[in-house]
């Protein structure tokens, strides 16, 4: 399990401040030690999980680059077709120009993402991910449902007086067998901003388990930015 945010990285995206070049994200698993009576420090392991995007004029072709410590890491190319009130169409192709898969994001009037309709063409499924927000217009609960209409997946989110998310607390079912598979709370700290006040670096702290026999793990990450 990579310890992050299930938050589809488009709203990642566009919660950020300025008008966006690049953007470059690692996860870090971290160690807990104890030293000269540092109770809370931290040694910073090695990077499982890194996505970049160089951001494009909307309806252009972009480049994301993908690695992950379990799997081989990918280029892909990225093709993005505007509809009305923001909402869009992202297809994703292989090296070969295979088409791999197809995200449908749809807003809301006022350009709030509603909900997501994933394609994935190489595993012959769909999931519809569908967004609540609270009264700040922030999102508060996600659900991912396969194509049969079962959700498998959902999660709430808190956040501080600055907007910034500081709690995901979630469960998660396998997509084919409706049973309980785990549970998982994780909490954010900010430790690094831009001028713009993007954050650049936080620490996750999450528990998860089976029936609540957590584990408890910590991880670091990291975003890279440039503005045009």
């Amino acid at each position: 399990m990579i310890i992050n945010t299930i938050l589809p990285e488009e709203c990642l995206i566009q919660e950020l401040n300025g008008n966006i070049k690049t953007f470059r994200k690692t996860i870090f698993f971290l160690e807990q030690y104890k030293r000269l009576g540092l109770f809370n420090a931290f040694r910073k392991e090695i990077a499982v999980g890194e996505v970049s995007i160089k951001v494009e004029e909307e309806g252009s072709t972009r480049i994301e680059h993908r690695v992950n410590n379990r799997k081989k890491s990918t280029d892909t190319r990225v093709r993005v077709d505007m509809g009305e009130n923001h909402s869009f169409i992202k297809k994703t192709f292989s090296q070969q120009d295979e088409l791999l898969a197809q995200e449908e994001v749809i807003r809301t009037d006022d350009q709030l993402i509603e909900k997501i309709i994933i394609t994935d063409y190489k595993e012959g499924e769909t999931t519809l991910i569908t967004f609540q927000y609270n009264e700040q217009k922030l999102i508060e609960r996600i659900e991912f449902s396969n194509e049969h209409g079962s959700v498998f997946q959902t999660a709430s989110f808190r956040y501080d007086k600055k907007g910034r998310l500081i709690e995901e607390k979630g469960s998660r079912h396998r997509r084919k067998i409706s049973f309980e598979e785990f549970h998982y709370i994780t909490q954010f700290k900010y430790l690094k901003k831009d001028k713009q006040g993007n954050w650049l670096q936080r620490r996750l702290k999450t528990e998860y388990g089976f029936h609540y026999q957590n584990v408890t793990k910590y991880a670091l990450e990291e975003r890279e930015l440039t503005y045009q």
